[in-house]
């Protein structure tokens, strides 16, 4: 595959060791070449589902 994001992955953890352990986690397989991440600390816009 080319291009910026093969798989976009959302998730919450309870806290920032949580968070680490979950990206770790997502590392870890051989197939996982880099990662890039963004926080999102809170939502200014709510989109309603279509």
């Amino acid at each position: 595959m080319t291009g910026q994001a093969d798989a976009l992955v959302t998730l919450r953890a309870a806290d920032t060791r949580h968070l680490e352990l979950a990206l770790e986690k997502v590392r870890s397989p051989s197939q996982v070449d880099s990662t890039r991440s963004a926080i999102v600390l809170s939502r200014l816009i709510e989109r309603r589902a279509q």
